[in-house]
């Protein structure tokens, strides 16, 4: 996909050529053309319940060359055209971790997905799953918990509840971070949408954690995209007589990292980008007021020396200003 091509065409003419019914490839050479589809009577007439359908749900729309549209996705051989979503889009321009695993996951991979959630929301990360039972869930609502921030990638549309019972969960998700799918509002879940789901979640995110899987789970093809995408991927080895490790193991012996505590994740985000710590700062009203490096490394579960020893590295969007020997400020650039 040409991001250029499209951001370069009226947004009016993009948003008719996502929302239309055409093929794929078709929708690219009318980008590359720089000209709408011909839509025809029922075509507008089509376009127009589209977008009243949007806003019937709360929802709104991000199409392909749009600013909001993340930029990750571009990356993709076939970004998604248009994006439905309820809640802060913006959230995905920070440094994102994807926590995936077994929807029927024992009690171990609940804590492992709970742990690093909770690690790397308290870091200013935002957690991205997929919004199914067991880890994803888990993974959601331990950002939530932390007053961190979330993205739920969603294999129906932002206004369906799947699975029924993470209703609540999504409407808090909503609130305090982002619904996403690339299916319209009132599309109802296929089985081949949750491994198309998977892909946009890998592209998200900078390194994806696979808490627990069974030898076949849908999280296995997160990582395979994670891994084609140059993304980091990280596995939490378990027991050697449950079925629920046997994914995991696998990706250790293919060079995933063995993610034995969430700290090695931590470390490793904060050699990455410093700057992350403003994203939590920005979360819990702190930025542009001078904040102790000591209750820094509370907050975000760092300890002080490795604090002090990368802060001082960080890059856009945060400048970092001394406040005397024992302070500092986090201002946006």
């Amino acid at each position: 996909m040409d991001r250029e091509s499209a951001r370069s065409l009226d947004r009016g003419i993009r948003l008719s050529i996502a929302l239309s019914s055409v093929p794929y490839a078709e929708k690219e050479r009318l980008i590359m053309e720089g000209r709408a589809p011909y839509l025809g009577r029922s075509g507008v007439r089509d376009y127009q319940d589209a977008l009243d359908m949007i806003t019937k749900a709360g929802a709104k729309v991000a199409a392909v060359g749009d600013s909001e549209y993340p930029e990750q996705l571009y990356r993709m051989e076939s970004p998604p055209m248009v994006l439905y979503y309820r809640g802060d889009l913006s959230l995905l321009y920070r440094p994102c971790i994807a926590i995936v695993g077994s929807r029927d996951c024992s009690e171990y991979g609940r804590f492992a997905a709970r742990a690093t959630s909770s690690a790397v929301s308290r870091l200013g990360a935002c957690v991205v799953s997929g919004g199914a039972r067991g880890v994803d869930s888990e993974a959601h609502l331990a950002a939530l918990y932390n007053e961190g921030k979330t993205a739920c990638i969603l294999g129906c549309g932002v206004d369906v509840a799947y699975p029924s019972e993470n209703r609540r969960l999504f409407s808090l998700i909503a609130e305090n971070g982002v619904l996403l799918s690339e299916y319209p509002p009132g599309f109802k879940p296929k089985k081949w949408t949750f491994p198309m789901r998977n892909r946009i979640i890998a592209a998200l995110a900078s390194a994806v954690v696979v808490a627990e899987a069974r030898e076949k789970s849908g999280s296995l093809h997160t990582a395979a995209y994670a891994e084609e995408w140059n993304r980091r991927v990280y596995a939490v080895p378990g027991d050697i007589r449950s079925e629920g490790s046997k994914g995991v193991h696998q990706l250790i012996q293919m060079g995933a990292r063995l993610l034995s505590h969430p700290s090695e994740l931590v470390l490793d985000m904060i050699s990455a980008d410093p700057g992350c710590v403003g994203w939590r700062l920005e979360d819990l009203g702190l930025l542009g007021i001078p904040v102790e490096k000591s209750f820094l490394s509370r907050i975000t579960g760092l300890k002080q020396e490795t604090f002090e020893s990368n802060i001082q590295m960080t890059d856009k969007p945060f400048i970092v200003e001394s406040a005397g020997d024992s302070r500092i400020i986090f201002r946006k650039r």
